[in-house]
């Protein structure tokens, strides 16, 4: 079963995704500037859970993925939005493929690497979270 390790307006830590819709939630989601850091700061503290269920294959975390990455296109400002529909759908990749960073399209790395530069430098500044860590998990994206 597919629980979110976030929070925001629409949705609460530990409710239950539906594998079928997992971005139903984000329709209610619109730009905020504390939900879009919350969530960020809440999949920090969650990494290790994250990385654990990534290298178990837990088909959950999928599911898990695709809510978070329509979600966090919700709540994203204006100044990253774009940048989260880059690097949101290769995160779903790189899960769906068991955490094979090689499942990134090859002409899609220089624009990843371009949306997690724009992202992780956003978090710094507006959320004061230091996404590096977490973005270089997409291969090498710095």
């Amino acid at each position: 079963m597919a629980v979110r390790w976030w929070s925001n307006t629409a949705v609460k830590v530990g409710s239950t995704i539906s594998a079928a819709r997992p971005d139903s939630a984000a329709a209610a989601l619109h730009p905020s500037q504390g939900d879009y850091c919350g969530m960020l700061k809440q999949t920090l503290a969650a990494q290790n859970l994250i990385l654990s269920a990534l290298a178990d294959s837990d088909p959950a975390l999928l599911t898990s993925t695709r809510a978070f990455v329509a979600e966090i296109e919700g709540v994203a400002s204006a100044s990253v939005s774009a940048q989260w529909h880059v690097l949101g759908p290769a995160a779903v990749a790189v899960v769906k493929s068991g955490g094979n960073t090689k499942a990134l399209p090859s002409g899609d790395l220089a624009a990843v690497s371009r949306a997690g530069t724009a992202i992780t430098a956003d978090a710094q500044q507006n959320c004061g979270v230091d996404l590096s860590g977490v973005i270089a998990l997409l291969g090498g994206v710095k």
